[in-house]
């Protein structure tokens, strides 16, 4: 009986390998198709793409489980006795079972239902479905749940991620440039409508903070010490200069604003290694500030053009204000928990229906994913999301995870004006919430 329990126990260990491996495929599958959809716009993508990375994650979890049962009850039972406790260091981590659970960002969900609850929304909004999507992808490429298996699959999903937006970006680097020589009626533009501002995205403003990420990545590489070769460093280099430049021509401000903050944070913490290969990197410098002077005149047009628009309307972000007054309107009007998970009651575009009312649907646009954090949730809301904001950047600091840092300063800045926090179908979504949930010191 003991050499049969010895031989399950091997083949459970085995089994392990084999469901990272087929966890990874599925996952992986679901991002290749949620880059698809980035480029497609179709809804049944992102359907699909939600589906497959929430029975990845699944799978990836089984990893979990499977020591226990191959150690018998005997195995079970010191973890059931322990029940729920804290993760020394692990600031806001708790054990249950074979898990660690993120309690703050627990917390923020379970806000999330009582919103929805309470302030009970229209049911045009879809509240309770979206609620359970978002909570189920948290559980899968997020980190409301964290194990062995689960932390592995989440940094190769990343890195799959990453080059499936530089593929995005470059690719959209060239239809720009082509589209700078080429005559605008050329055969470009009919099979590319949108060629001159979106690239090879179906949204510009998704492109300019995918492209804001790639440079931060390169960047970070480029100057990371003894990590990278001298030939690596260059095309990385390269790579920062056409991310930037296409950053440049899709034209979000808030994005650049973004970018530019997170690679101030790189230069601080690479300094050393900057300072002592400060010739070397001069030189790669200027030959990526010579190519950005060329291309100035054609990538800054867009970008020149909607602060011209803005300085004539009198505001400085002139395609958000009205947005952001209906999110903190609706804030004032329920501020301790807000209208409800994903639930609007003012018009949020200007150029919509004037009679537009919740139950008829229509367009909808949060503008700002802090200020609809705060008007659909409320302070309580707000709160706990900042509580577990705050907690995971403690863990990254502690544990030196300057990469992963300098992501979440480009996409929180970003979310200032774009509201991608809780719609899972966004790729910025995805790249905020994997970038939470696979930190690492360098990628």
């Amino acid at each position: 009986m003991v050499g049969i329990w010895g031989i399950f126990r091997n083949f459970v260990d085995d089994m392990k390998q084999g469901l990272l491996f087929c966890a990874t495929w599925i996952a992986g599958a679901g991002v290749l198709v949620r880059l698809s959809s980035a480029m497609l716009g179709s809804p049944w993508l992102t359907v699909i793409s939600d589906s497959l990375m929430i029975l990845g994650g699944f799978v990836a979890a089984l990893m979990a489980v499977l020591p226990l049962v191959a150690a018998g009850m005997g195995g079970l039972q010191p973890t059931a006795g322990a029940g729920m406790r804290s993760e020394g260091g692990g600031w806001g981590l708790w054990r249950v079972g074979p898990y660690r659970v993120d309690v703050p960002l627990a917390v923020y969900l379970c806000v999330c239902v009582l919103s929805v609850a309470v302030c009970r929304p229209n049911p045009a909004f879809m509240a309770v479905p979206k609620l359970a999507l978002f909570v189920l992808m948290l559980a899968a490429i997020g980190p409301l749940m964290v194990s062995e298996g689960l932390c592995e699959m989440r940094q190769r999903l990343w890195r799959l991620l990453l080059w499936g937006l530089r593929v995005i970006v470059v690719l959209s680097f060239i239809v720009y440039v082509t589209a700078a020589i080429v005559d605008v009626h050329s055969r470009l533009y009919d099979f590319i409508p949108y060629a001159d501002r979106d690239g090879i995205t179906n949204e510009r403003i998704m492109l300019s903070a995918i492209s804001a990420l790639v440079v931060v990545d390169a960047l970070w590489k480029a100057t990371l010490a003894g990590a990278t070769a001298r030939r690596r460093r260059l095309w990385l280099i390269a790579l920062a200069a056409a991310a930037f430049l296409t950053l440049m021509q899709a034209a979000s401000r808030m994005a650049l604003i973004g970018c530019v903050a997170a690679m101030l944070y790189v230069a601080v913490a690479h300094g050393r290694y900057i300072l002592a290969h400060r010739k070397a990197l001069f030189i790669a410098v200027a030959a990526a500030t010579f190519i950005l002077i060329l291309g100035a005149t054609f990538f800054s047009q867009a970008i020149l053009q909607k602060l011209s628009w803005d300085f004539e309307a009198g505001s400085l972000f002139r395609s958000r204000s009205e947005l952001w007054s209906d999110r903190w309107g609706e804030f004032l009007d329920n501020p301790v928990l807000g209208l409800g998970f994903h639930a609007f009651d003012r018009c949020t575009l200007p150029t919509a229906d004037p009679n537009w009312t919740p139950a008829g649907g229509g367009p909808l646009e949060p503008g700002s994913s802090w200020l609809t954090l705060l008007s659909q949730t409320g302070l309580i809301g707000f709160g706990a999301f900042a509580l577990w904001l705050g907690s995971w950047l403690l863990r990254q600091i502690r544990q030196r995870h300057g990469y992963t840092i300098a992501m979440a300063i480009m996409l929180l800045i970003t979310g200032i004006s774009e509201g991608w926090l809780t719609y899972t179908g966004g790729l910025v979504f995805l790249c905020f919430w994997l970038n939470a949930a696979a930190p690492a010191e360098n990628r």
